[in-house]
């Protein structure tokens, strides 16, 4: 199964500054990981005993992600770029990274995109630093 974090949401009449982010991934075998900003109508649904036994739907949060959310930084070639994120049992951050901003409502989320599902026991951690500043307030130079 794929692995995928969510974060929380910025508080009603505030959004996020977002300077830093990153994830830890504990499979020993390496996982590329793609970072997403997620809309208000967004729900990161778990998968179905159906989906996880069925190779062919193995990728399908992965596509849903793809397709109805914001791609912050793609975690294999295939996605687009030639930047790859992989984390293997270290933190993996993105190179380079913009400040992202993250309007209320709005969250960010983390998902492994390896092509070959991992069978290891892991765990996928995302870390975000951000400044929650109000509507309207501008965001200081960082």
């Amino acid at each position: 199964m794929r692995h995928i974090v969510q974060s929380d949401t910025p508080r009603a009449g505030f959004y996020w500054a977002v300077p830093f982010y990153d994830a830890l991934d504990t499979d020993s075998n390496g996982q590329s990981i793609a970072f997403f900003l997620l809309p208000p109508s967004f729900a990161v649904t778990p998968y179905s005993a159906t989906q996880l036994l069925d190779p062919v739907d193995a990728n399908w949060q992965q596509i849903n992600m793809e397709t109805n959310a914001v791609l912050i930084m793609a975690g294999k070639s295939d996605n687009g770029t030639t930047t790859t994120i992989i984390s293997q049992r270290s933190a993996v951050s993105p190179v380079s990274p913009s400040l992202i901003v993250v309007p209320s409502g709005w969250s960010m989320a983390a998902i492994e995109t390896n092509g070959v599902v991992s069978g290891t026991l892991h765990h996928l951690t995302m870390r975000i630093g951000y400044l929650e500043l109000a509507n309207g307030e501008q965001i200081p130079n960082l």
